[in-house]
């Protein structure tokens, strides 16, 4: 049904942090003006204000080199002043120096936005670039939207912005595009002129965040199949994200481009890819997940495979698409003997815990999913659960599992099992703590 399918995309949407915000075609100058709602505190993913004028750089008298080619982000205190800023006065400032600056802040112009949003340049980002070091510009916003005051956003604003001299505006200004419900074709013409120059990682790294919903764009996807060959970390993450995701099924080269990325230098970008493969649900990405799980050297990854095997056959929460061969191995994993406290990881136990509750989807994927045995997984659990060699951790996850999910006989299998527990057992005495407070809590 459509609206699990929207339902669907607006999870994963979350998933990928995107920032909220719709931008409107032919609406270049429209004042969105939302009430600091853009106040941003270190997180990008809540942010709709932003400002007019770019601010430039003094001039250059040792050099007419083009500063949109070059790394961008190293501007020393006496050639860069947003806001007549310089890094060094902005270093001994606090955020009320900066709103000070600001002549009404119950009618904040679009040059006074733009001047305090400019001060971004002076922050520097965390060394994943999911967000950024405490810094005055965050708190003045905080102080702003705590006193109620509204902070002009245009789309002159942030097209100003995204063509900034610093890279940390510009990387600021593509978090304010996008957001749960897409971008617009406006925002996303303005992005591939953009980026068609753009080099910073810090701002590529934002930009496939904000765009990660826009593959269906040729450009768009040009673009992130691009970045899975950047030489930052980051950046190849964050495209291996984009990569995987409901959006990007059947569009050509995001499976091959998410199998290349399995085997990247970085193991935070292999697990990534491995983790969310699943997405696209195709089934040439299910090989090279199965051979990771036979290989007990590969065990931080079996985690990131399993979900993404699950992905495929279970589909949690919209329950859409099923895949037999992803749950023969999913179950032949967690069933192999002898078990240990590494394999199965012990989080991959809960892979499957929850089911939807939205609407009659499950029962309806159920009717679909013929392979899908309860019986089967209630025994499993059991078993887990009685095995003393198994990680204590999954134990427990495969307990709950029957305490939530299990049928009666299988509930008064599981009373006997840890009836008949013996302090042998490692994980007697935390297991029946746990177990008393699943009863206590029926």
């Amino acid at each position: 049904m459509m609206w699990k399918k929207v339902i669907s995309m607006l999870l994963i949407a979350a998933m990928l942090a995107m920032p909220i915000g719709c931008g409107k075609d032919g609406n270049k100058d429209k004042d969105t003006t939302s009430g600091v709602e853009t106040t941003d505190t270190g997180d990008d993913s809540a942010e709709t204000d932003a400002p007019p004028k770019t601010p430039v750089p003094k001039e250059d008298k040792e050099s007419d080199k083009d500063t949109d080619t070059e790394n961008e982000t190293d501007f020393s205190d006496d050639d860069y002043e947003p806001a007549q800023v310089t890094k060094k006065e902005y270093e001994s400032m606090s955020a009320q120096d900066l709103i000070d600056r600001i002549k009404d802040v119950k009618n904040i112009t679009e040059d006074e936005a733009l001047a305090l949003y400019s001060t971004y340049a002076y922050t520097n980002y965390t060394e994943d670039f999911y967000g950024r070091e405490e810094n005055i510009t965050d708190e003045a916003f905080k102080i702003l939207k705590d006193d109620g005051c509204k902070i002009p956003y245009t789309t002159t604003i942030r097209d100003n912005m995204l063509h900034s001299e610093n890279a940390n505006v510009r990387a600021y200004a593509f978090t304010t595009i996008g957001g749960l419900f897409g971008t617009s074709s406006e925002e996303e013409k303005m992005a591939e002129e953009v980026l068609a120059k753009e080099t910073e990682p810090v701002v590529l790294f934002a930009a496939l965040r904000s765009l990660g919903g826009a593959v269906s764009n040729p450009a768009v996807a040009e673009f992130v199949l691009n970045m899975t060959e950047h030489e930052n970390a980051n950046v190849r993450k964050q495209a291996a994200l984009a990569i995987g995701s409901e959006w990007a099924m059947g569009i050509d080269g995001m499976v091959d481009a998410i199998l290349k990325l399995m085997g990247d230098e970085d193991e935070e970008v292999r697990t990534c890819a491995y983790k969310y493969a699943g997405r696209l649900h195709d089934d040439r990405v299910i090989d090279p997940l199965e051979e990771v799980l036979k290989d007990s050297s590969l065990v931080r990854f079996h985690d990131a495979c399993i979900t993404s095997l699950t992905y495929m056959w279970y589909d949690y929460p919209s329950h859409r698409y099923t895949n037999e061969r992803a749950y023969r191995i999913t179950i032949d994993y967690l069933s192999q003997k002898p078990r240990n406290g590494d394999i199965p990881y012990w989080t991959t136990v809960g892979a499957f815990r929850s089911a939807s509750s939205m609407g009659t989807s499950y029962e309806d994927w159920k009717k679909e999913a013929t392979y899908f045995d309860e019986a089967e997984i209630n025994n499993l659990m059991l078993d887990i659960v009685a095995d003393q060699d198994a990680d204590r951790r999954g134990r427990e996850i495969a307990m709950k599992y029957i305490m939530e999910r299990g049928d009666d006989a299988s509930k008064e299998s599981l009373k006997n099992i840890m009836e008949n527990m013996t302090e042998d057992d490692p994980g007697q005495f935390l297991m029946s703590n746990t177990y008393e407070a699943l009863i206590n809590k029926e």
